[in-house]
């Protein structure tokens, strides 16, 4: 078990390769080098991971709106940007790790809210985002060609909705 940041161009491609085994959306590599992305590993297979551009002046989900989002009472200076989170560990030492990545990622960082995407035919995504009490900010045709939402949450709504997602995971099958 263990954590590792990307840091090469290899792991990069790597990580890009499994989140969209994962996902079914494909990221470019190149962005998983200059954002913090972290690769949690278990017996040396990834089994979760995210990253996070701190970057405000360059968020990608925001750059891709048609045309300029109103955002009413946020910072660009205090936002950054959550994307490629994945998950796919069983364990609770796997939950550990992510949790650990997420504090390290997100919670010890400066920024106050994190904006991110997903398609807006993607029901699950939705439902899972609404558990951090989310704030919409675009939903519609992106600059890509594709029908995404666009949100923003806090640092604790990351934290509720990550917590949601793991309690429902490690419920008791019945």
């Amino acid at each position: 078990m263990g954590i590792e940041r990307v840091k090469t161009s290899v792991q990069s491609k790597r990580y890009s390769d499994k989140f969209y085994v994962h996902s079914g959306y494909r990221l470019p590599p190149e962005m998983f080098l200059g954002n913090m992305t972290y690769i949690i590993t278990r017996g040396g297979h990834y089994v979760g991971g995210l990253s996070v551009n701190l970057d405000s002046d360059n968020l990608r989900v925001l750059s891709q709106i048609s045309g300029t989002p109103v955002l009413q009472d946020v910072s660009l200076k205090k936002s950054a940007e959550i994307t490629g989170f994945w998950f796919w560990g069983d364990s609770v030492i796997d939950y550990g790790f992510f949790i650990y990545s997420l504090v390290r990622a997100v919670f010890l960082q400066k920024k106050k809210y994190f904006f991110y995407s997903y398609s807006k035919e993607n029901n699950r995504l939705k439902k899972l985002y609404s558990q951090g009490r989310s704030t919409i900010v675009y939903s519609g045709l992106m600059t890509t060609g594709e029908q995404e939402t666009v949100e923003y949450m806090t640092k604790t709504g990351l934290l509720l909705m990550f917590l949601h997602g793991i309690c429902r995971k490690l419920k008791p099958k019945r």
